[in-house]
């Protein structure tokens, strides 16, 4: 416990600190003071817990000290040091505020600590009453946002409540929102997983407090906002109009809304971040469950356009055509799966190509649906080609994006396209073709020229060698190209026309063309992925 001593006798000042061993009965004294005004100086800048105040000092009383130090709000215990003929002032000092008093001509060591001590003990006690005031308001407050979460996640899933219900919960709980032009806002971290690994295991809950906190102090300002925590990565801005017709005004207010939290995320906690926008006309809070839909529907939106960070329900496929969609949808499924059963394996990643293409033309956001596809194609090439794919099946849902599905249908395919190193070809005439492309990839060599230095013909070479290798040999023969030019690109002082040189390609546009079609990227967003992370100039 702090201790201040006032008064304008420097002998009672010293007998009171030499009277008793303050620090062995747990108190410091911090500051002493002679008036009123050097008083106030040393308690503003020492806030002591207990003060013992002369009443009667020259220039400010320790009546005038009481009353300013309540104005200020300083807290502290005082008692009153008198002389006997001062007792009209020592009344006035308790009416003010005073916790006790010692008549200084009668102060002894024992009767000052029991003072004093009856002064700590009464401040412990206040303090913890306070503390404990203080707690059940802050549990009643953590109760009353647990409820308004539970209320206001009743109303995005669409539970049936009555009227009344509704509107006795909107003003018990202080719910921001009206009914008239209601919006929902969704968003997300983007790779989450891998924005997780910057923090110890003990601090993953750090992220999501401070998105909370930053997210909540930028919207404080809003009369008709509502935020909340829906999941571990879905976040939730729930907003209202009042005032508002303008359809146009209400999307640019939300616009700016999202921005603003996007660019502030991105500033102090370098995430990236997706939203979602869902818009009702209707005023009543069941839209509230609508709203959500379409906002959660429009950040599906993300698998197939991971460029972009703002989705709205503008942007969705046409409803109406959905029925077509699927139709077409299926016919891609069968025809796929056909040129699977035919081992035509450069026309299945151009036909999935061409499906990545279609679905992102239209705005297809059926996530389940477009993973459900590429799982049944991925399983039909470990049917047809007697393969286990289960490390392939079980990295679909893990896909950020729908171009990450298409690389593992294409790297699944890559598989079966390129034997192991120590894998026995058994036909003769195969292994011979496969020596000689492994020995002369780098030159420009095709089906004709490999043909003629084994002695077979062409149709001869390319049967046999279809049916032992589930794939054309010039299509072998850009894979052992396109394996070794990912070596080249670890080397990022090779420019990508040198590389392309160095593998047998005529010019860096075929290249590319065929990089992409079997690795899913170009060669420079392949060395960015997985070089050094140097890009090499002039590419």
């Amino acid at each position: 416990m702090k201790m201040v001593i006032v008064d304008d006798e420097m002998l009672v000042r010293a007998g009171i600190k030499s009277a008793i061993k303050w620090e062995k009965e747990g108190y410091t004294i911090v500051g002493e003071a002679e008036d009123g005004f050097s008083a106030l100086k040393v308690i503003e800048e020492t806030k002591p817990d207990i003060v013992l105040l002369d009443v009667n000092m020259p220039g400010m009383n320790g009546i005038d000290l009481i009353k300013l130090l309540r104005e200020k709000e300083i807290s502290c215990s005082i008692i009153i040091l008198s002389c006997h003929e001062e007792f009209e002032f020592v009344k006035d000092a308790l009416k003010n505020g005073a916790r006790d008093y010692l008549l200084k001509h009668k102060a002894d060591p024992d009767h000052i600590l029991q003072i004093v001590n009856d002064a700590k003990n009464s401040l412990l006690n206040d303090r913890r009453k306070k503390g404990n005031i203080e707690k059940l308001q802050k549990n009643a407050e953590i109760g009353k946002y647990y409820l308004k979460n539970k209320f206001l996640i009743q109303l995005l899933k669409g539970e049936k409540l009555e009227a009344w219900e509704i509107e006795k919960k909107v003003k018990e709980l202080n719910i921001k929102i009206s009914e008239k032009n209601l919006s929902c806002i969704v968003f997300q971290v983007d790779n989450l997983d891998n924005v997780k690994k910057r923090y110890d295991t003990d601090d993953n809950d750090l992220l999501q407090f401070s998105i909370i906190n930053i997210t909540t102090e930028l919207l404080s300002q809003s009369k008709e906002c509502e935020f909340l925590l829906y999941d571990d990565n879905m976040y939730i801005i729930i907003t209202s109009n009042s005032n508002e017709v303008s359809r146009k005004n209400i999307h640019d207010k939300n616009i700016m809304i999202i921005n603003r939290i996007y660019d502030a995320l991105q500033h102090y906690l370098n995430i990236y971040t997706s939203f979602g926008i869902g818009e009702c006309k209707a005023a009543d809070y069941s839209n509230i469950a609508l709203a959500f839909s379409k906002a959660k529907s429009s950040l599906g939106l993300k698998f197939i356009n991971f460029h972009q960070h703002i989705f709205s329900q503008l942007d969705l496929c046409n409803q109406n055509d959905l029925v077509n969609t699927h139709e077409i949808l299926k016919k891609f499924e069968i025809d796929i799966q056909q040129n699977i059963k035919e081992k035509e394996f450069v026309t299945v990643v151009t036909k999935i190509d061409e499906l990545v293409k279609w679905i992102k033309s239209i705005r297809y956001n059926d996530y389940y649906k477009i993973i459900l596809i590429f799982e049944k194609i991925i399983e039909c090439i470990a049917k047809e080609c007697n393969i286990n794919f289960t490390e392939y099946t079980s990295l679909t849902g893990k896909c950020n994006n729908i171009d990450e599905l298409r690389n593992i249908v294409v790297d699944a395919i890559n598989k079966i396209n390129m034997p192991e190193e120590n894998e026995v070809v058994s036909n003769y005439v195969v292994r011979e073709a496969i020596t000689f492309i492994k020995q002369n990839y780098n030159k420009d060599i095709g089906l004709e020229l490999i043909a003629e230095h084994i002695g077979y013909s062409e149709s001869y070479l390319s049967r046999v060698f279809n049916k032992e290798m589930n794939m054309s040999i010039l299509n072998y023969l850009n894979t052992v190209r396109i394996n070794k030019a990912k070596e080249l690109l670890m080397d990022y002082k090779l420019k990508n026309y040198e590389i392309a040189d160095k593998v047998g390609f005529n010019t860096a546009i075929h290249f590319n063309i065929v990089f992409k079609k079997i690795t899913g990227k170009t060669p420079t967003e392949y060395r960015n992925n997985f070089g050094n992370g140097k890009v090499c100039e002039g590419d």
